[in-house]
């Protein structure tokens, strides 16, 4: 009888539950239509504007109902990077007009406007490129009565002289300036330096405005100034050399930063950085003739290599002529014995244990003048080595142990300066691994002439893509990629 009861009240319950739940709802509500808002701007895609200019971009806004309490303007400037530090309000008005004074380089611009009324916000994005007139090109170091200036050749091929001496009040680089490299840092920073006989010098990557010398590098500044060479690998480890000792420093401490005191024991390092992130910085000692790993504060050996290997990393025995990245992480050098008569081509990979991968005896009429060449490069797509004996370019074939000759200069002219095309920013960049930048002097007159580099190796036509006249003296040349 209970349990009829219990029953009987659930089916009552549950039937007036579901007639409330049929029940039409009648209720009376206003209902409200949203503002639809469409932003359009004068401008599409990535905007690039020029260091000091006006950036303007003019808005026309669509609204389905028209705000009745208008609306508040905000344009914001931040670095495209993951988490930005720095914002720029650079106005709080309907259409931007602004004038760029942000270091070169990639940056978002956002677009807030917000409905006084409702307090609903709307957002259009931008990206801008911010360009220095200095951005990017070929740098060359300039060397006319007893002084040294920088210029450059912009892609659209407008030359700019004497960019140093005019940032810098008309100051010279010292005479002798044989060095010019531009670096990037374990943040993107670029960086630009300048080696002379007894001086370094930093301008800045923007305008060239003298930021540092010499002194302002270290911590306790070397007796001797000779610096050779300034490397940055593996993105946060750097180092200088300076009368053939190291001097290195890492930026993954707290700023400020300054290369460290020089390695203990007597050195005379060649001018020629190997570094794979395994083995960290590789050098070839003149003394000893031997290779050398360098953990930023001393030079220590390698292991003891099998009986095997090809070549003992620890007893070359051999005159450096030359080091470069090759393929993947092969390095390429060359020696000649110490009777300067015979030629050889060391393969190696310093990331392994033992690092020798092969050795080619290179013979002399192989290879015409490669015993006594002065300008090197490397191929980083071939197992190729690009060399200048007088007048003559040559293509040192490793495999095949035999050189040709790709392109002969003028008669007279001297080769002071040849780098590969490399963009540290842009890796997809067109030319990429494939051109070759060569600066060379006839007399006083520098030139500088631009190859392309075919899948053989060879120079596309057999002849020069581009050349530039009307330089003093040519003591070096780099390329300045855009920041």
């Amino acid at each position: 009888m209970k349990k009829a009861l219990i029953h009987q009240l659930f089916t009552i319950l549950l039937t007036a539950v579901v007639v409330t739940g049929c029940y039409k709802d009648k209720g009376n509500y206003d209902y409200k239509e949203l503002n639809k808002v469409t932003i359009e701007a004068d401008v599409t895609g990535a905007v690039s504007v020029l260091l000091q200019d006006t950036l303007t971009i003019n808005t026309t806004i669509t609204e389905t109902i028209p705000s009745t309490g208008g609306y508040d303007y905000e344009w914001v400037l931040y670095q495209n990077i993951g988490a930005p530090i720095t914002r720029w309000a650079l106005a709080t008005t309907k259409n931007l007009k602004a004038q760029i004074t942000q270091t070169p380089g990639t940056y978002k611009l956002d677009y807030f406007m917000k409905d006084k009324a409702s307090g609903i916000s709307y957002l259009k994005s931008f990206t801008i490129n911010i360009v220095g007139k200095f951005n990017e090109g070929w740098l060359v170091i300039e060397e006319e009565g007893g002084a040294c200036d920088l210029s450059m050749i912009a892609p659209n091929d407008a030359i700019f002289r004497a960019i140093y001496s005019s940032a810098n009040k008309n100051h010279f680089l010292p005479v002798g300036s044989h060095r010019v490299t531009v670096v990037r840092d374990r943040l993107g920073v670029q960086k630009v330096y300048v080696l002379s006989p007894n001086e370094f010098t930093q301008p800045y990557f923007v305008d060239f405005l003298k930021v540092g010398s010499f002194n302002d590098q270290f911590w306790g500044p070397p007796s001797i100034k000779k610096p050779q060479e300034y490397f940055i690998e593996g993105s946060s480890n750097e180092v200088m050399l300076n009368n053939g000792y190291p001097f290195g420093m890492t930026t993954m401490v707290p700023a400020p930063y300054k290369l460290n005191l020089q390695a203990p024991g007597t050195w005379d390092l060649e001018p020629y950085s190997i570094y794979t992130t395994s083995s960290g910085f590789v050098f070839y000692d003149k003394l000893s003739q031997r290779f050398y790993k360098y953990n930023l504060t001393d030079l220590f050996p390698f292991a003891a290599p099998p009986s095997s290997a090809v070549f003992n990393v620890n007893n070359v025995g051999k005159k450096m002529l030359f080091a470069g990245a090759g393929t993947g992480q092969l390095y390429n050098c060359i020696f000649k014995n110490n009777n300067d008569d015979s030629v050889f081509a060391f393969t190696m990979n310093p990331s392994l244990t033992n690092p020798a991968i092969d050795t080619a005896f290179i013979p002399a009429a192989n290879a015409p003048g490669l015993v006594n060449a002065t300008k090197f490069i490397s191929s980083k797509l071939l197992p190729h080595v690009y060399y200048v004996n007088g007048n003559q370019l040559y293509l040192l074939d490793i495999p095949a142990r035999r050189a040709r000759v790709v392109f002969t200069f003028p008669a007279g002219t001297e080769v002071a300066s040849m780098k590969l095309h490399v963009n540290l920013k842009n890796g997809s960049d067109v030319y990429q691994n494939k051109q070759i930048a060569v600066a060379a002097n006839e007399g006083s007159n520098g030139k500088v002439y631009l190859f392309t580099i075919e899948a053989t190796g060879d120079f596309t036509g057999n002849t020069y893509r581009k050349l530039y006249t009307g330089f003093a003296k040519l003591n070096d040349i780099a390329l300045k990629w855009a920041p």
